[in-house]
């Protein structure tokens, strides 16, 4: 379980990273076009 958890930790940031950066892309996008 703490093994499991710490994953996740430690994995979390990355697709939230990538979400975050598309929804700023996207705002971008939809401003320029």
């Amino acid at each position: 379980m703490i093994q499991t958890q710490r994953q996740t930790t430690e994995l979390d940031p990355i697709p939230l990273n990538q979400l975050s950066y598309f929804y700023y892309f996207s705002t971008i996008w939809d401003q320029t076009h």
